[in-house]
């Protein structure tokens, strides 16, 4: 339980004339949940980026699950285990929940045919396997906030992350959808 996933040394990163990021250090083990804190501009988003291949460090190492490791899209990063749930949804609000989740990772009949029983079957039992209780068969635009990054969280497990990153996940959240929602992150910790 004690294995280091992840490593980030002297990570730097500029824009221009901005400096987001100076000699960062960070580390986890498998299986804890860690948090960033700190004010809009601190550069949270921008190491979170250059952990899914969004952007380049500057200068610095990545090393990912003992391999130091360096990103250019975030395809690469997602299939190497990393993925992330970005703070302004990414949801089609006409498709159900089970659309959205398997959306990009179809199954198809005859490789061209959508089929949507083993869509919803797919998407049913990886939130079964998440233990938790959402609606996949409605419109997502119909839900709460807070069913709604469930589903973004339920869509990420589809891709089997051995890093999932969260961008400010309750910060759409409604005041009674929170506690809830870090009960379902507690959930998905273990």
């Amino acid at each position: 339980m004690n294995e280091i996933m992840l490593e980030m040394n002297h990570i730097s990163k500029a824009f221009g004339g901005n400096q987001a990021l100076k000699n960062v250090h960070f580390s986890c083990t498998r299986g804890t949940v860690h948090v960033l804190a700190g004010e809009n501009g601190a550069g949270k988003s921008t190491l979170c980026k250059l952990l899914t291949g969004l952007y380049q460090p500057d200068r610095g190492d990545i090393i990912f699950m003992g391999n130091k490791v360096s990103y250019r899209t975030t395809t690469e990063a997602m299939a190497a285990g990393i993925n992330m749930v970005y703070q302004e949804r990414n949801l089609i609000p006409h498709l159900t929940g089970a659309q959205n989740i398997m959306l990009g990772n179809e199954i198809t009949k005859m490789g061209v045919i959508l089929d949507e029983k083993e869509i919803r079957a797919t998407a049913y039992k990886i939130r079964d396997e998440l233990g938790i209780d959402i609606p996949l068969d409605m419109p997502v635009g119909h839900l709460s906030a807070g069913v709604q990054q469930s589903i973004e969280i339920v869509r990420a497990f589809s891709t089997n992350p051995k890093l999932l990153i969260l961008d400010e996940p309750t910060a759409s959240l409604g005041e009674k959808e929170i506690k809830p929602f870090l009960n379902f992150i507690a959930k998905i910790k273990k």
